[in-house]
């Protein structure tokens, strides 16, 4: 009759199999934990680049609204378009002018016969707005070219009696978002708060909805890729699973364990018995 194998050497192979398994639990606990705090640096720092490029942009888009504000007298100088000219040049602007409630237009361009400044649509955001804006992005009707524009409403007696215009052409907006550069292989685009990319590389994709970009990309996933709590927070569900995976593993192991060594010394010693 074969004997048995020994004690020694059952709890040898059994002990080997434990340890072998909680090892392999622990490797992949610890490649999931250093995955995790990798992904986490990164969103950390991707947050603080985005915050600091908000944060340009902000003040960019400042340094604009209060060159326009600052012609808000220039309808009462006796030499109004040298005020007009000299925030051109200050203000980087591609034009400045003043539509007046009368359908006066006073500008540095030359308009066309019957020009409305009242109907064009930085006129009638700026007068319902109330304060300063910055419109989407239309095509001039002078350089039949697109821009942006920064309006703010000039106000007698609580009607707007004028409105104070800048353009800054689309170019310039692409150029100040793509001097945004977090990596040597990365870019940055801009969307406006309906969807539309208003700033982009490709020409081709600009004023397109998001979705013209990637099927996948829509507004509600931009946001949430934005928000680096809502970011984060499945990374941080993992780490905390992966740490308990690898408790409960240990807990399992340590239970067959005992449960192997308690069957090997029963089979040991009925064999003693016979």
């Amino acid at each position: 009759m074969a004997m048995p194998p020994s004690p020694r050497t059952g709890l040898t192979l059994i002990c080997s199999g434990i340890v072998a398994t909680a090892m392999l639990a622990l490797t992949a606990a610890n490649y999931v934990t250093a995955r995790n705090n990798t992904l986490d640096a990164l969103h950390t720092e991707m947050a603080r680049l985005a915050d600091t490029s908000v944060a340009n942009i902000s003040d960019w888009v400042r340094s604009k609204q209060r060159m326009v504000a600052s012609l808000q007298d220039t309808l009462a100088q006796p030499e109004p378009l040298a005020f007009l000219r000299s925030a051109k040049i200050a203000g980087d602007f591609s034009g400045v002018f003043i539509g007046q409630a009368n359908k006066q237009h006073l500008t540095l361009s030359t308009v066309s016969a019957g020009y409305d400044p009242t109907a064009r649509p930085w006129y009638i955001q700026a007068a319902q707005a109330g304060g300063p804006v910055l419109t989407p992005p239309y095509v001039d009707s002078t350089s039949q070219k697109l821009v942006v524009t920064f309006a703010e409403p000039i106000q007698k007696a609580g009607q707007v009696s004028a409105v104070i215009g800048a353009d800054v052409s689309l170019e310039q907006v692409v150029r100040v978002v793509s001097a945004i550069q977090p990596t040597p292989h990365s870019y940055a685009f801009l969307v406006g708060s309906k969807g539309t990319i208003l700033a982009y590389p490709e020409p081709a994709l600009r004023l397109k909805p998001l979705d013209a970009l990637d099927p996948a990309l829509a507004m509600p996933a931009l946001v949430a890729l934005i928000d680096y709590a809502e970011a984060t927070h499945p990374l941080q569900t993992l780490l905390i699973a992966s740490a308990v995976a690898a408790l409960v593993a240990i807990a399992l192991a340590a239970l067959v364990l005992a449960t192997s060594i308690t069957g090997a010394l029963n089979g040991w010693s009925m064999c003693a018995t016979q």
